[in-house]
């Protein structure tokens, strides 16, 4: 496995990670104490983490082997 690949599967699970504790953190959301500025900051951190890594596969996909 080259390093780019172990690099883009470790981000592609770091965003399923994040984007799921986004989402179980806005269920609950009165029992963590959270407000919604913070889950709001969270979910663009996602967003950040996914828009990467969607551009990081297109990237490699127009490159030529």
């Amino acid at each position: 496995m080259k390093i780019f690949e172990l690099a883009r599967v470790t981000l592609i699970f770091l965003g399923i990670g994040v984007v799921s504790r986004v989402i179980i953190g806005l269920i609950t959301l009165n029992e963590q104490g959270l407000t919604w500025k913070a889950m709001l900051t969270f979910a663009l951190a996602a967003a950040c983490l996914v828009g990467v890594t969607l551009g990081t596969l297109a990237k490699k996909r127009n490159t030529p082997d």
